[in-house]
């Protein structure tokens, strides 16, 4: 293409890509080890060790709109083997994190090594390989970095879940401990609280969801949970406005109910 002016130029690429006429051609995402979804941007984690992201970049496009259509690799972090969104681990054990949206640069979170999981949201959680969980307010995510400290009363963890107001541990037991606001009987414990902050949970102590063995992985919702014993059965407890706990009413559980069987019809 030959122009007779640089703003001729800036025209004509400009109403090719509106048209797409002058788009590149695009390359499928391959090579893809595992995914993740936060509000509006997807992620995707590259057996490369590469994170790359599209859709929401930052926090201003809630308001305005708009954001990236077609995967971009997020900062230059390599070895990557585990992602939580704001989160991710690299094989060295170091957590890093995107302090103001995933088109910003990574950065480390200070004083801690040694991870081997991540649970990441409002605030964040990590397990350490020796079975300890350290947690952090002032989520990274919103640049407000804190120091991780570690979470009073949990040892011999073997995973982590965490989102919004609670968060779950499985130990290596096969028992599941919680700590949170409560809202919803979202603990588990017979019980409901009001909600105790905005972003994130109280400083309360772990304490047992009653009736849970034999737990090997757990998951939380916007104010419910879910467990998955070894024998294949799904338990579920705390909020039900959607029937997200899969027990044929829209009542909310306050400790742990086994999900139904799935219809036949």
């Amino acid at each position: 293409m030959q122009c007779r002016s640089v703003a001729t130029c800036l025209i004509i690429l400009s109403l090719a890509l509106l048209t797409g006429a002058a788009s590149l051609p695009a390359q499928n995402l391959t090579g893809v080890k595992a995914i993740a979804a936060s509000g509006g941007t997807s992620f995707a984690l590259l057996s490369d060790g590469t994170v790359w992201y599209w859709g929401e970049d930052d926090s201003w496009e809630e308001v305005l709109g708009g954001g990236q259509t077609t995967p971009l690799r997020w900062g230059n972090l390599t070895d990557v083997v585990a992602f939580s969104p704001p989160l991710a681990l690299k094989s060295d054990g170091t957590v890093w994190a995107y302090p103001y949206g995933p088109d910003s640069a990574p950065v480390r979170v200070n004083g801690l090594t040694g991870a081997v999981a991540l649970a990441g949201g409002w605030t964040s959680l990590a397990l350490k390989s020796d079975g300890t969980v350290w947690e952090w307010y002032g989520t990274l995510a919103f640049g407000v970095p804190s120091t991780p400290v570690p979470v009073s009363g949990l040892t011999e963890v073997l995973a982590i879940a965490r989102l919004y107001r609670d968060s779950l541990a499985v130990k290596r037991d096969g028992t599941v401990w919680t700590r949170g606001d409560n809202q919803d009987g979202s603990l588990g414990d017979g019980l409901t609280n009001p909600a105790s902050t905005v972003y994130g949970p109280d400083l309360s102590t772990p304490a047992q969801v009653t009736g849970l063995t034999d737990i090997v992985a757990v998951a939380e919702g916007g104010g419910h949970s879910l467990a998955l014993k070894r024998d294949g059965t799904v338990w579920a407890w705390g909020q039900n406005i959607y029937g997200q706990l899969g027990v044929r009413t829209f009542v909310i559980r306050t400790t742990p109910v086994q999900v139904v069987a799935p219809s036949t019809q």
